[in-house]
């Protein structure tokens, strides 16, 4: 079983019992909304958060916000009701809070606004989508660990949306988390296997530690996944992987939910 902090399966629409079908691979699942193509987010995301809480499983489900673009000082209150366990400030673009990882310019005062609001009622703020400069304004003004849901690393794959050496650095000095994706194309140039997921994840470890880092499958945010790794069941492959080449059950755990429930603690 796997802490997974990121599957968009609330936006891309799944079957009535898609929940239950991997209640058995899943301890904690964070749940997004994807709003940058929603109209009226706040219906949206009012009608999911009563989805998951009429949900009685033994996953722990959270719902989360990928792009706050719709974010005002008129609705912020309101959105403090949904109860989001993290909210992304933007997507790809740059929007009135901060620049998008393929977008440019810098968190805005009202998205600092935003951070001081959300931090102070325990929203964790996900670096996923922001560009540099946003990313490294916010390591400066936060109050928590730097946390981000779905990414992977630069010098393996290089993309914006990958974090660099740099960052990682900041992540093992505030001791934050990093949830793993498995989106082909920002894991290789080439063929796509559950082994390159693990060089992602072994490459983090190396740089940071075996303290944070964790599970971001990305599941119906992209059809792009590795040959071996299509859905939860396959997600072990990645573990096997990593034990090949001789991380221990207690490391594996660490992976698999220990660092992501740890994380939980610090804010």
């Amino acid at each position: 079983m796997i802490a997974d902090t990121h599957n968009d399966y609330l936006t891309k629409g799944v079957s009535s019992t898609y929940l239950e079908d991997r209640e058995e691979y899943l301890k904690f699942l964070c749940s997004p909304v994807w709003t940058s193509e929603i109209k009226e987010p706040l219906i949206k995301l009012k009608k999911s958060k009563e989805f998951l809480d009429s949900k009685k499983l033994a996953t722990i489900l959270k719902l989360c916000i990928e792009d706050c673009w719709f974010l005002n000082e008129n609705n912020l209150q309101e959105v403090l009701t949904f109860e989001p366990l993290y909210a992304g400030l933007t997507w790809n673009d740059t929007n009135s809070l901060a620049g998008g990882c393929f977008g440019n310019g810098g968190i805005t005062e009202f998205g600092k606004k935003v951070v001081k609001l959300f931090e102070s009622n325990k929203i964790i703020i996900d670096t996923a989508h922001l560009n540099r400069q946003s990313f490294f304004e916010l390591a400066k003004i936060t109050s928590r660990p730097l946390f981000n849901s779905h990414t992977a690393t630069n010098a393996l794959c290089e993309t914006t949306r990958n974090l660099t050496d740099e960052q990682l650095k900041i992540f093992k000095d505030m001791q934050g988390f990093i949830g793993v994706y498995f989106v082909g194309d920002f894991l290789s140039n080439g063929k796509v296997t559950s082994e390159t997921v693990a060089n992602h994840i072994d490459y983090i470890v190396d740089k940071c530690g075996i303290d944070c880092v964790g599970f971001g499958t990305d599941f119906n945010g992209t059809d792009d996944l590795p040959d071996d790794v299509q859905d939860y069941q396959e997600v072990e492959n990645v573990l096997m992987n990593l034990k090949a080449r001789g991380y221990d059950d207690i490391s594996l755990n660490k992976i698999r939910y220990n660092n992501f429930y740890n994380y939980l603690t610090k804010i």
